[in-house]
């Protein structure tokens, strides 16, 4: 069975989306396609716009055979982190044959290129050092990581195009892993980015009466069939979080260093532009510096408010990266692939994680746990944004239906 993987966050889904699932089928030949996604939050350091569960539907819609859950430390993790956790998931499912990723340049070649100068380069015993001379700089890491790799090769650095560079991290942990999976870059189309998207459905619509007020004219189709078959889909923003986050900050006081990529310089400057928190967004710039991008920031900051620790994405990682594979959905006719999967994973598939979580170990009962109650948060922000009242219960993580279509 050709089983191809994709690594997605759907945030939201468009048409670029849709096209990128319909070559990755057209490319490959595969028999069956794995998406792996982004839950509740996402890489860039913001909630997502949509629930995982709504966003995992439109994939199976649109070409998906099963959707699985990238777990939340690698999900909210910067490139390295990402394509780690996401890599490693698909590789360790055991019968992914192929990897299908976005990309700017659109040459599997060029990208394997570069993914080769970045491994080659991290692995060199030089390599700290010089990535922290320039650092001291005031290079953004970025910026660093280029001016060092460029110093020990003397070639072109790792491309600049967010997609090229989340590629390029990919085939390098598939090098790392000694990974099987061949890899296929899929030119990216003119589709209207998720970023305008997400801009045009959050700017006048965060209020309580959200979508009733209409769906702005020009979303893009495939779009507005995946917002019109909710009756009330709740849109989220970091700003939703505010208040949450400020709580959080204001707890964690004298120990944001715990928590995974503060440094103490930017520790200490979370903590003296505290009293200026006007919100998560306004935050976000305010901290943010010429070494700092904002990206980096808002991570960091997501990071402080769903306690994702430093010491605890090591253990994970120490662990093996991942230690189950969550199972959002299903199509109805992928039983020959979950059968297969049976077969040949060397991670349990968690279909019923109330059920299945007690054949976990304990440190990965502990990452499902952390990820259940970031789930609950968003559940929380989502319904208080949509005006709820009473007492109304929560959606509760481990009681949520399986979708199947």
């Amino acid at each position: 069975m050709k089983i191809t993987g994709v690594i997605m966050e759907c945030n939201p889904f468009h048409e670029g989306h849709r096209y990128f699932l319909e070559q990755a089928r057209t490319v490959t030949g595969c028999d069956r396609l794995i998406a792996v996604m982004s839950g509740d939050y996402v890489q860039r350091g913001e909630p997502a716009i949509l629930p995982k569960e709504i966003r995992a539907r439109a994939l199976l819609e649109h070409g998906a055979d099963l959707v699985l859950e990238l777990p939340l430390y690698y999900a909210c993790g910067g490139a390295e982190y990402f394509a780690r956790g996401a890599v490693t998931l698909l590789d360790r499912l055991g019968a992914v044959t192929d990897l299908c990723f976005g990309s700017e340049c659109g040459s599997t070649e060029e990208i394997l290129r570069a993914a080769r100068t970045l491994y080659e380069s991290e692995g060199d015993p030089a390599w700290p050092d010089l990535l922290l001379g320039y650092q001291r700089r005031g290079m953004s890491f970025p910026a660093a990581r280029e001016a060092a790799i460029r110093e020990l090769t003397g070639s072109d650095p790792v491309p600049r195009a967010s997609n090229d560079l989340l590629a390029a991290e990919y085939i390098r942990t598939m090098l790392g892993n000694g990974s099987p999976m061949i890899p296929h870059a899929i030119p990216r189309t003119d589709a209207r980015s998720a970023t305008d998207l997400r801009q045009m459905l959050l700017t006048g619509r965060s209020g309580p009466d959200g979508l009733r007020k209409g769906l702005p004219e020009e979303l893009p189709a495939v779009t507005r069939r995946l917002l019109e078959t909710e009756p009330r889909p709740v849109l989220l923003g970091p700003d939703h979080f505010s208040q949450a986050l400020f709580h959080a900050l204001l707890s964690a006081a004298g120990s944001l260093t715990d928590y995974a990529d503060v440094t103490p310089d930017l520790a200490d400057r979370l903590e003296g532009l505290l009293p200026a928190f006007n919100g998560y967004s306004a935050f976000t710039d305010l901290v943010r510096t010429r070494n700092l991008t904002r990206t980096r920031v808002s991570r960091c900051l997501l990071h402080i408010l769903l306690g994702i620790r430093a010491d605890r994405l090591r253990a994970y990682a120490g662990a093996g990266t991942v230690g189950y594979a969550r199972v959002l959905g299903f199509r109805r006719t992928a039983g020959p692939l979950l059968k297969r999967l049976g077969e040949t994973a060397s991670l349990p598939l968690l279909a019923r994680p109330a059920r299945d979580r007690r054949n976990l170990s304990p440190l990965w009962q502990q990452m499902l746990e952390e990820e259940v109650r970031a789930a609950l948060l968003y559940d929380m922000t989502a319904a208080l944004s949509a005006g709820r009242t009473g007492n109304a219960p929560l959606p509760v993580e481990y009681e949520k239906p399986l979708l199947i279509l």
